[in-house]
């Protein structure tokens, strides 16, 4: 009996290694380095998805993969591997995922711009030095000053079709991490600087009050934001 009870004990071990080595080595979309293990758990996460509650919006291209969501798109390279795009349409209500204060603005490019240079954007610097970007956002998008200090849920801004948007209206949502290269304040950065930005690299997201449960959201899918 108790070689038996030994027999079904080490049987488990290796089902659970087994298990723990697939949800580490699931890959996530097409970038190289991906996984799902790169990502937090929903409940355990800092942020909320950036539109109000009850409203439920498409994932139109998803991280690590699509057309510029990559470790190095472009021609400065850029790091978009863990970016959301959320098909938002032109003057939804955009409300900040975390804590922080406001340190760049640009919202004075129309909606129908098409240039990469040409993105209206709010900035805000959380406490740990980390950045969330939202982008695309409508001219005189921003409801928030720099220098502003805002709450998580707080509207900052509305939603638009400004810049690279492939004519689709969306919102671009990701967080990246500040370092001695990587300066996204107004003082270092009056306009997108694509040279200097392509030393912000992004970080792994998710939100606590997405549904259904996400780890990460999928692209194609609909996620509601939940209070």
């Amino acid at each position: 009996m108790n070689k038996i009870v030994l027999l079904i004990l080490a049987c488990m071990q290796i089902a659970n290694a087994n298990d723990q080595r697939n949800k580490t080595n699931n890959r996530v979309g097409y970038s190289p380095g991906c996984y799902v293990s790169d990502f937090q758990e929903p409940s355990k996460s800092k942020y909320i998805l950036p539109y109000q509650a009850g409203e439920a919006y498409t994932v139109s291209q998803g991280v690590c993969g699509g057309i510029t969501h990559t470790k190095d798109y472009g021609t400065y390279k850029l790091d978009s591997r863990y970016a959301y795009d959320l098909e938002m349409p032109i003057g939804a209500k955009i409300i900040a995922s975390r804590d922080g204060k406001v340190i760049n603005i640009q919202d004075f490019f129309s909606n129908d711009s098409s240039k990469m240079e040409e993105i209206n954007y709010i900035f805000i610097r959380h406490k740990d030095r980390s950045i969330a970007i939202y982008l695309h956002l409508s001219p005189k998008g921003a409801l928030v000053d720099v220098g502003d200090k805002v709450k998580q849920g707080d509207m900052i801004g509305i939603a638009g079709n400004s810049g690279f948007t492939g004519g689709l209206a969306h919102l671009h949502f990701d967080v990246r991490k500040e370092t001695t290269k990587c300066k996204l304040g107004a003082a270092n950065l009056e306009q997108i600087n694509l040279a200097k930005f392509k030393h912000c690299k992004t970080i792994p997201v998710t939100f606590q009050n997405a549904e259904p449960y996400g780890l990460p959201l999928l692209e194609g899918r609909k996620y509601k934001a939940q209070p």
